[in-house]
């Protein structure tokens, strides 16, 4: 089982950093935890990335069969 981070963001840039979508509008930004990975860690990853996070939620996926 996969998790994920969806991120409220604000001030976009003009092209989303590698590893990040667009999920269900194009305020929320999803993307992928890595192995081990806090969601504190995820937060600061997409701030480097340049995105401007105003929140953000983790939810598990099940891997596609």
């Amino acid at each position: 089982m996969n998790q994920k981070i969806i991120f409220t963001c604000a001030d976009l840039p003009p092209h989303l950093p590698l590893g990040y979508q667009f999920f269900e509008a194009p305020d929320f930004i999803e993307c992928e935890l890595l192995e081990g990975e806090t969601s504190q860690e995820a937060l600061a990853r997409a701030k480097t990335a340049g995105l401007t996070v105003v929140g953000w939620s983790v939810k598990k996926s099940h891997p596609k069969v």
